[in-house]
């Protein structure tokens, strides 16, 4: 997990996320990154008048957090029974979570009960012996030294973040950073999120719409926003397996090559670590949106 932070708030940040670490057996690695600038985008509507954008370069520090271990067990996902959601910790693991576990278990692997009205359980991966738990958040505690100090860890670290006037991505809202709400980084699995998009297109055409914000500072969906109310509001969609593997095995074929120093990975390289990874958080429904257009586009330049 990353996120910005501006230089003078360093201090602050770290103080609080050691805080929120301190009772861990073992506490996550924590690296704060050197000052480096970054984009800066405020866009305008004036309506008839058109749009004004406004992009200026930021000194800002990464800060990246990454395993979440305790007792050699790894903290790969937080289950949200009251939000319907599974929050992505570790991606490294989450795409090998057990079918079975998710919002449709209500078993606790650690006493064996059942519970129909869970709050919040974890998903739990051991490194060493390869096995997998999900555990209800009032066992978490009895299982691991501190554990429960991983229930509503993921929300208390969006709120430091918030608190700090950070941001978990390059999306600016009217000249300041806007923390995107937790949702947004629920797990959804490449071929689902693959088949939402081609039914979308199928539905709304293949011009990528951008999001905007109006001189109030109201932001104007785009094409992104669509596509996270799609999955979040409607069943989905029976895949192309044909069309889908024919797009998976398009960018499997290229060479991902390094990331650049300071833009990080481009749109293709995101594409390919997606089918990589075999999930994507749901903010991230641009990545198999631009997969579809870019390979039919492709094959639409090969017919003439």
């Amino acid at each position: 997990m990353e996120f910005y932070i501006s230089p003078e708030q360093r201090q602050n940040v770290e103080h609080k996320i050691n805080l929120m670490f301190k009772h861990l057996e073992v506490k996550p690695a924590v690296t704060f990154g050197t000052v480096e600038k970054i984009v800066e985008e405020t866009i305008y509507n004036y309506g008839m008048y058109g749009y004004k954008r406004n992009r200026v370069k930021i000194e800002a520090i990464k800060v990246e957090i990454e395993n979440i271990i305790t007792n050699d067990w790894v903290l790969v996902a937080t289950v949200d029974y009251a939000d319907q959601m599974i929050l992505m910790v570790d991606s490294r693991y989450f795409k090998d979570i057990p079918s079975q576990y998710g919002l449709n278990y209500t078993k606790c692997d650690h006493c064996g009960s059942e519970h129909k009205h869970r709050i919040e359980s974890h998903i739990l991966f051991n490194e060493d012996t390869g096995e997998w738990m999900q555990v209800g958040s009032t066992c978490i505690n009895k299982m691991l030294n501190g554990g429960k100090y991983l229930n509503g860890l993921m929300l208390k670290l969006y709120n430091i973040v918030k608190m700090y006037s950070g941001c978990f991505d390059d999306e600016w809202f009217h000249g300041s950073w806007r923390p995107s709400n937790k949702y947004l980084y629920e797990g959804i699995q490449i071929d689902a999120a693959i088949a939402y998009c081609i039914d979308y297109i199928k539905e709304n055409g293949d011009v990528w719409q951008k999001a905007s914000w109006d001189k109030w500072g109201y932001k104007n969906s785009g094409t992104n926003d669509f596509l996270i109310d799609k999955v979040k509001n409607t069943t989905a969609p029976a895949l192309d397996e044909i069309l889908f593997n024919n797009i998976k095995d398009y960018f499997g074929s290229m060479t991902r090559g390094e990331d650049d120093p300071y833009n990080g990975p481009s749109l293709t390289q995101k594409i390919i670590d997606a089918f990589n990874n075999d999930f994507i958080t749901l903010k991230e429904m641009y990545i198999p949106w631009f997969a579809v257009t870019m390979y039919s586009k492709l094959q639409i330049s090969k017919q003439r």
